[in-house]
């Protein structure tokens, strides 16, 4: 099953109630709510509740003010035939206010919304279960797994990072800016070109002193790079410090700077002695006062999620 390409960043998304043991505090983030309300629906094998995770639970007015509100370039990029970009730049280059320009994409927003809702309506509920839902309980049945005694480990926004021969290449994108939110833990993987540049945090552009601090490097596995913030830093970049590779990173930011950054979601469970992870893909927020569903969430995935299966020992 296809899902339509009218919007860039939908790709494809397609009764027991015994609670899965959470831990003894739920972060209070709403990203970490909606994760673990995703991971209820698994355990609960609740379709519905699924399904409200997933944009194609918007009706159509909600569908809109979602669109007229949510900051994401790749979004707005596609809705106006890649222009978006360029009118934000030549905004800043022209003084023009934040205002103007936001009137300018509501304009065009308002032309294009319904055409892109239909295409979202002729996906099915039978057919996002068949693709998005059942396959991530029969990851865990291969496994084995009885979700009653299963129990929450991680909820982490997660990070591809690999790298060429001048920047890092995070999420496919080359040396973005990162906006990162203190009550969050997020989650770097590195591809091999990217530990040959090692990889690091700091409060200045080109370090040279990491920034250690809620800062853990795993031994094993996939060596990812863990990183959680109760305070966030005033200033905080990454880079790498082999001085022939200057300027490899960029800024990470502690506010949205204005955007809506998609977010893909790690949620790690434990069952017995191993870890299980499956991967929420393009998460987005709600504007706000929008929620959707009985579990009134406030987030919305865009990109059917993947089981993981075995990620290490507890």
């Amino acid at each position: 099953m296809k899902l339509p390409c009218s919007l860039g960043l939908i790709l494809l998304l397609a009764t027991s109630q015994v609670s899965l043991a959470a831990p003894q505090r739920l972060p209070a983030h709403s990203l970490n709510v909606f994760a673990y309300n995703v991971l209820e629906s698994f355990r609960n094998n609740d379709f519905e509740n699924f399904y409200q995770s997933t944009v194609f639970a918007l009706d159509g007015e909600s569908f809109k003010a979602f669109l007229l509100k949510v900051k994401n370039n790749e979004i707005r990029d596609h809705l106006t035939n890649e222009n978006w970009s360029n009118w934000e730049k030549e905004a800043k280059e022209q003084n023009k206010s934040l205002l103007e320009l936001e009137e300018q994409w509501e304009k065009e927003c308002l032309k294009q919304w319904r055409k892109i809702y239909n295409h979202l309506q002729k996906v099915t509920p039978s057919s996002i279960r068949a693709e998005a839902f059942t396959p991530i309980l029969r990851g865990a049945e291969k496994e084995g797994i009885q979700w009653q005694t299963a129990r929450l480990h991680a909820i982490e926004v997660f990070h591809e990072v690999s790298a060429d021969e001048t920047q890092f290449i995070i999420d496919g994108a080359k040396k973005p800016a990162l906006y990162w939110e203190s009550g969050l833990s997020y989650r770097l993987r590195f591809d091999q070109k990217s530990r040959d540049r090692s990889f690091r945090l700091s409060t200045q552009r080109e370090g040279p002193v990491p920034y250690l601090r809620g800062v853990t490097r795993e031994e094993s596995g996939h060596q990812d790079l863990v990183v959680s913030f109760n305070t966030s830093p005033l200033e905080l970049y990454y880079f790498c410090p082999r001085k022939e590779y200057k300027g490899m990173g960029n800024h990470i930011h502690f506010s949205s700077g204005g955007k809506h950054p998609k977010r893909n979601v790690m949620v790690t469970f434990a069952y017995g002695k191993k870890l299980f992870s499956i991967l929420l893909r393009d998460c987005l927020p709600l504007p706000p006062g929008m929620q959707v569903g009985a579990k009134k969430n406030r987030w919305l995935q865009f990109e059917r999620p993947v089981w993981i299966g075995p990620a290490a020992s507890e």
